[in-house]
C-alpha cells in the first residue's frame, strides 16, 4: 500500500480547495450570466488539471464539485439544460454566491485561532467535526505563513501545567482503527449510548482485558493533557475516568444508558491552606473553586486561603478522589500547606513522608514508586 505523507495530503486538499473556490467565483449571478461547464474549464480552471489526468477525468471532477452545490429550490446555484443539451450554471443571487465563497475565505484573526486550536486542542474536537474543518486548517496555515501572525504564534507557548508539555496525539496521525475508536467514544458520549470495552489500567486489580466493562459515558474531559471519558461503569456501579487511548474492543451495547447527576459523582469540601504571596497571585489569576478568599497572617508574605473545592467521588471506595487536585497542589511544593479538608492534608503528608524516604534512602526508590498507584487507589494510606 502506498503511504501518502501528511504534507502531500495537505497539498492535495489545498489544491482542491482553491479549485472549488475558483469554480464558484467564476459562475455569474442571474440567468443572463449563465455559463457552460466547458467554458468554465477552458477559461478559468484548466491550470488545475494534473499533468497525467485526462481531460475527461478532470471534467468529471469539476462536474462532481459543481453538482454538490446545486440547490433544490430557487435560491443558490441553479442549472439550465436537460438531456443532451449543454448544462449551464448561474447563481440565483449575489447573497447566495457570497455565502458560498465566504466559506473559503480566511481572515488573519480566524487563521490565528484555527492554528492555535489545531496545534494544542485538536484531540478535544470530535473526529467528524475535525475532518470537516480540514479546509479551514489548510487555509489558516496558508494565511499564517504569509502574515505577521506567524511571528505571534512563534512567540506564544501554551503551558497550562507550568511547563512545556502538550498532547502528542494528533488526529491526522491516527490509524484508521484509532480514528474509528476515537469517533465511536465521542459519538456514544454525545448520543448517550452504552458501550462495552476492555481497559488496560495502571492498577492491576482494575485491569480489564476481557471486554466486559459496560460503560455509560457522561462527558469528555481533558485531564493533564490527556483525553479521558468520564463514564459510569455498570458492573461496579461507580464513575471513573478512562483514558481513551487505553480503551479497546469497543462495541455499542443495547443496555439502557445510565445518566448520572453531578451530585452523584462529585462533592464539595471546604478548603483551607496557608500559602506564599506568589501562590496567592496565581490563584487570583485562575478560577479555583467557589468564593475563594484570602486573609493576611502575621507574616507579610503568607496568606490564609479559603475556598469550596469540588472533588469527584472515588471510584473504589466511599469518599473523595483527591488524586488530580493533590497532584495539582504538588507543584507549589513548600510554598503551601493544607489545613482542611483532613483527608487532603493526610494524603499530602503521606506523600511528603514518602518523598523524604525516597530522597534519603536510595534503596527504597523502586518499592515506593511501584506501590504508589495501588496505595492511592485504596482507602488505607500506609
Amino acid at each position: 500500500m502506498i503511504q501518502i505523507s501528511k504534507s502531500e495530503k495537505r497539498r492535495v486538499l489545498s489544491e482542491k480547495t482553491d479549485l472549488t473556490a475558483t469554480l464558484l467565483n467564476a459562475i455569474g449571478v442571474g440567468k443572463n450570466q449563465k455559463i457552460k461547464l466547458s467554458t468554465l474549464i477552458k477559461e478559468h480552471l484548466s491550470h488545475y488539471q494534473r499533468p497525467r489526468q485526462s481531460s475527461e477525468a478532470f471534467k468529471k471532477d469539476i462536474y462532481r464539485i459543481i453538482t454538490s452545490y446545486l440547490s433544490d429550490d430557487k435560491s443558490g446555484l441553479q442549472v439550465l439544460g436537460e438531456g443532451k443539451s449543454p448544462r449551464q450554471y448561474y447563481w440565483s443571487s449575489i447573497e447566495s454566491k457570497t455565502d458560498a465563497i465566504e466559506a473559503f475565505s480566511m481572515s488573519e484573526a480566524r487563521a490565528f485561532a484555527f492554528q492555535f486550536i489545531e496545534e494544542y486542542l485538536s484531540t478535544l474536537i470530535p473526529p467528524h467535526i475535525y475532518k470537516s474543518l480540514t479546509t479551514d486548517f489548510i487555509k489558516a496555515n496558508e494565511v499564517i505563513s504569509k502574515t505577521k501572525s506567524n511571528k505571534y504564534l512563534n512567540k506564544l507557548d501554551f503551558n497550562p501545567m507550568g511547563y512545556d508539555s502538550f498532547s502528542k496525539l494528533n488526529q491526522e496521525s491516527f490509524t484508521a482503527n484509532e480514528l474509528e475508536k476515537w469517533q465511536s467514544i465521542f459519538a456514544f458520549t454525545f448520543e448517550e449510548s452504552c458501550f462495552t470495552a476492555s481497559y488496560t489500567s495502571i492498577h492491576s486489580k482494575f485491569d480489564n482485558g476481557d471486554g466486559k466493562l459496560l460503560l455509560s459515558p457522561q462527558r469528555i474531559v481533558l485531564l493533564n493533557n490527556q483525553i479521558t471519558v468520564l463514564a459510569y461503569e455498570h458492573n461496579a456501579g461507580a464513575l471513573k475516568f478512562f483514558e481513551i487511548r487505553r480503551l479497546t474492543n469497543i462495541k455499542k451495547s443495547k443496555i439502557t444508558f445510565q445518566s448520572v447527576d453531578d451530585g452523584d459523582y462529585q462533592e464539595k469540601h471546604y478548603f483551607k491552606a496557608i500559602c506564599h504571596t506568589w501562590v496567592k497571585h496565581y490563584f487570583e489569576s485562575i478560577h479555583l473553586g467557589d468564593s475563594t478568599r484570602f486573609s493576611p497572617t502575621s507574616h507579610q508574605n503568607c496568606w490564609v486561603l479559603e475556598s469550596q473545592i469540588t472533588f469527584p467521588k472515588h471510584f473504589n471506595f466511599e469518599g473523595a478522589d483527591l488524586f488530580f487536585f493533590a497532584n495539582f497542589l504538588g507543584m507549589f511544593s513548600d510554598s503551601i500547606v493544607v489545613e482542611e479538608p483532613a483527608f487532603l492534608k493526610e494524603e499530602l503528608a503521606r506523600r511528603a513522608k514518602q518523598l523524604v524516604e525516597m530522597y534519603q534512602n536510595k534503596d527504597s526508590h523502586l518499592e515506593i514508586i511501584a506501590n504508589s498507584p495501588e496505595i492511592m487507589a485504596t482507602k488505607s494510606k500506609n
